[in-house]
Order: C-alpha cells, then sequence, then structure tokens
C-alpha cells in the first residue's frame, strides 16, 4: 500500500504532461495551417509556403514569366519611326522616246504631248491626254490608241481570224456585247503588211485596223474616236515608226 500512494503523484504527473502535450499540438495545428496536410494544398495559380521560400514551384502554383522585357521590346518598337512610303511611279510613259514592247514583239517612238503604258503581254495604249486624271470619256480633239498582238490558230488564214473577230464584236449589240460593226471590212496595209480595215460603234466610232505580219502573228490597231483630227494624224506618225521584232516565241 506503502508503494502504491507513492506512485499515485508519479502518474498523475505524468498524465497531465501528456494533456499537456496534445493541447500544444492542436493548438498548433489550428493557428498553422501549414501543418495541417489539408491546408497545405494551394489552389491553381497561388504560391506555395515552399515557392515563397525560394524552392521551385511545384505544380500547382505555376509562376508568370517576367515582363520587363516583352515591354521594353513593344516600347522600343513603338519608338522606332514608320518606314518611309515609296515613291508613286506614274503608271504611263510621257514624252518623246522609244517605246519597247515588254514582250519583245515591237517598238514605236512616242511622240511629245503623248502617254503610253505597256503590258507583258504585248500591248500598248497610247492617249493625248493624262489618262491618270481621267475619270470616263472623252473631250473634244483628245485620241486614244490600243495597240496589240493577236495570233492565227494552227490551220487559220486571215480571213477566218478576221471572222471571228467580227462575230465576238457584237450582231447586233446587246448588254453583255454593245459593240456593234459599223462599216464592212475593207483592204488596208500598214508599214507594207497586208490586212482590214474597219469600224466599230460603242460609245464612240472607233476604227480598228488588223494586219498579218508574219506566218502567226496579227498586229491589231484601235483609235478611238475614229474622226479625221490633229491627234489623229500623230497616232499614224506614231504606227509608221512601228516595227515588229523577230517572235520572241520562236
Amino acid at each position: 500500500m506503502g508503494r502504491t500512494a507513492s506512485t499515485q503523484p508519479v502518474l498523475l504527473f505524468g498524465a497531465a504532461a501528456l494533456l499537456i502535450i496534445v493541447l500544444l499540438i492542436v493548438f498548433q495545428s489550428a493557428f498553422n495551417p501549414a501543418s495541417d496536410p489539408v491546408a497545405t494544398a494551394s489552389e491553381p495559380g497561388e504560391a506555395t509556403p515552399s515557392d515563397q521560400q525560394g524552392y521551385p514551384a511545384s505544380a500547382l502554383a505555376p509562376t508568370l514569366a517576367p515582363t520587363l522585357p516583352l515591354e521594353t521590346e513593344l516600347a522600343e518598337k513603338t519608338a522606332s519611326p514608320p518606314p518611309p512610303l515609296p515613291t508613286p511611279t506614274p503608271s504611263y510613259i510621257v514624252g518623246s522616246q522609244e517605246i519597247v514592247d515588254p514582250g519583245g514583239q515591237f517598238r514605236f517612238q512616242l511622240l511629245d504631248g503623248w502617254w503610253a503604258r505597256t503590258h507583258e503581254y504585248s500591248s500598248a495604249i497610247l492617249t493625248n491626254y493624262d489618262p491618270d486624271t481621267r475619270v470616263h470619256g472623252l473631250e473634244a480633239g483628245e485620241l486614244k490608241m490600243v495597240i496589240g498582238l493577236s495570233r492565227l490558230e494552227p490551220g487559220q488564214s486571215f480571213d477566218d481570224w478576221l471572222a471571228a473577230a467580227l462575230a465576238a464584236t457584237g450582231y447586233p449589240p446587246d448588254e453583255i456585247s454593245p459593240t456593234v460593226v459599223k462599216t464592212i471590212p475593207e483592204p488596208y496595209e500598214l508599214n507594207g503588211y497586208p490586212g482590214a480595215t474597219y469600224e466599230t460603234l460603242a460609245e464612240h466610232t472607233s476604227q480598228t485596223i488588223a494586219v498579218q505580219v508574219d506566218a502567226e502573228r496579227i498586229l491589231v490597231v484601235s483609235l478611238t474616236p475614229s474622226i479625221d483630227s490633229p491627234a489623229k494624224a500623230q497616232a499614224f506618225q506614231m504606227l509608221a515608226s512601228l516595227e515588229m521584232l523577230p517572235d520572241p516565241i520562236h
């Protein structure tokens, strides 16, 4: 009995110490969520305690890339002056000079007071007015001349080609093809090349000249309007200077 009575204070002291330890653990868990495994799970995009301490970011807490270099690059681009605009190039050639077809089919001498524009598919547009300032129509004394090239199909004669060209012009005029042949084609010779000429009627009366220059090529010229005028005399002066070049296709 004496031993039992002496050990009771020891047991009571041990129980009290254990109770204090348990209470401390519970108290720490309540006020320190980092010790709770459930509380340590961060929402996506939030930094975890380990991230705040300098450890690598977890998969649940991605870090944002630094924006300073991007902002600096954008600022430099904004500060840079825009590139200079290219100098506008006139769409037409102006004044006295030799004009060579980009397709290598013909060349001629352009007169003063005329504008010319050539195309790589062997055609040229000539006017005695500035076409870049014209919205539509022709005024008194103005003339437009178009020089083009056509080819005979295998086995096709010039007369066959002419008949097909006349048929494509429109008989009679309609909404799709308002041009109509006004005169019957007549034999015509241009710079020694035989062919034909005729007039067509649309907004203005135009004269068409078509001549065969070799076994395949046909030179086609259109003058609008067809009335005689000083401008038309200059147009025929330029046509007289026209020289057909060797066919580059052969």
